[in-house]
């Protein structure tokens, strides 16, 4: 993470880059904590897919993505650092004229999205692998607090074993199936 963050350092516009629930806002999170006594302000930006269907919704959408982003930029002040998280969510001419607005006044961008943005350093490109996820899931249940009965354990190792996991590039989505095992195991009493 120290070699992102040093990169970071050295552009105003940067991206992380990844599908859907691979780890972007949670890189995200941890570059926030580590460069907070970097910066004089921050302002942060989450912007959320509404599932919109239909042109005009979606055009209504993105114009207020773009609103969003452009007062939190404007708030900030200059030398400050402003993160985008879901900047796919902004057409490409609000994206432009946004970098143009950071770029005048002296402040940072980060932005994740799906692909890439156009101008922007991408700093990491988030993805999974089986091994990943599989690993992710151990150190996860690891650490969990209430302990996991082997009988439990083996259903969550069969469910990973069923899937087909390199295809897989939601593991929050995984993570919530797997989850739901859990619950049902101990509502049931089965970890008894």
């Amino acid at each position: 993470m120290q070699s992102i963050a040093h990169r970071l350092l050295q552009h105003s516009v940067t991206a992380v880059v990844g599908p859907h629930g691979t780890g972007k806002s949670t890189l995200l999170t941890g570059l926030v904590d580590m460069l907070r006594p970097q910066f004089p302000a921050i302002a942060s930006v989450q912007l959320c897919n509404p599932e919109c269907t239909g042109w005009l919704r979606r055009h209504r959408h993105r114009r207020s993505a773009a609103r969003t982003a452009r007062e939190a930029q404007t708030s900030l002040a200059s030398g400050g650092w402003l993160i985008v998280d879901g900047a796919e969510q902004l057409s490409r001419q609000s994206w432009s004229r946004l970098c143009r607005r950071i770029c005048h006044r002296g402040q940072t961008l980060l932005a994740t999205s799906h692909q890439p943005l156009p101008g922007a350093i991408e700093l990491h490109r988030t993805g999974n692998s089986a091994e990943l996820i599989r690993s992710l899931t151990d150190d996860l249940i690891a650490g969990a607090t209430m302990p996991i009965a082997p009988a439990t354990r083996n259903q969550i190792d069969g469910e990973l074993r069923a899937r087909q996991l390199a295809g897989v590039t939601n593991v929050r989505d995984l993570w919530f199936d797997l989850y739901d095992i859990v619950q049902s195991s101990h509502l049931s009493g089965s970890d008894r």
